[in-house]
């Protein structure tokens, strides 16, 4: 199960522990079959929690998805191409049809890019 503090962390299951991993350290989010791949800059997190409960508790003002199992942090957004999305760090995650609207539309309500994109 998910808990999210006041303080700006999510608390997930990984190896038989809770980890409390604070949002800002978080790149993207990785589903797999049967559980997810937190990408922070220091590590990857594995948690068997699924992805719909981790969106469900994570802010959406800080995170969108990209593609039905990847969700991405907006402050790691550095490029926009057709069919992915380029991080900060130029690792690439998929951007799906179905996702690429609302994704655009919440970088331009964020100021992130402008209208002329």
């Amino acid at each position: 199960m998910i808990k999210v503090p006041d303080a700006g962390y999510v608390t997930v299951s990984s190896d038989y522990e809770q980890m409390r991993i604070p949002f800002e350290s978080i790149m993207y989010i990785e589903a797999r079959k049967s559980y997810v791949i937190l990408h922070t800059f220091r590590e990857k997190v594995i948690s068997n929690t699924p992805l719909r409960v981790l969106l469900y508790d994570l802010p959406v003002r800080l995170f969108i998805q990209t593609h039905r199992n990847y969700v991405v942090a907006i402050s790691q957004v550095n490029a926009l191409e057709p069919s992915r999305v380029t991080l900060i760090n130029n690792e690439k995650v998929p951007l799906s049809k179905n996702y690429r609207k609302p994704l655009i539309n919440t970088l331009l309500e964020l100021g992130v890019i402008d209208k002329g994109f």
